[in-house]
């Protein structure tokens, strides 16, 4: 059985599998490295990371259909 974490993504809680987690972080901090700590990159980042969460839901949803 894989480990799972869970995770908080735009003010939505999921479950992923650790390899999935690792590739997330890895993702994120690259955006991070990319855009920096200005205000507009703070932006930018936020942005993606609902997308994300938006993704991951519309996944969930078919999972369950």
């Amino acid at each position: 059985m894989k480990k799972t974490f869970t995770i908080n993504i735009s003010g939505s809680v999921f479950h992923i599998e650790e390899d999935a987690y690792e590739m997330l972080q890895k993702y994120l901090i690259s955006l991070n490295n990319h855009f920096g700590g200005s205000d507009e990159g703070k932006e930018i980042i936020a942005d993606i990371e609902a997308r994300i969460a938006e993704i991951f839901i519309q996944k969930m949803l078919r999972a369950f259909s």
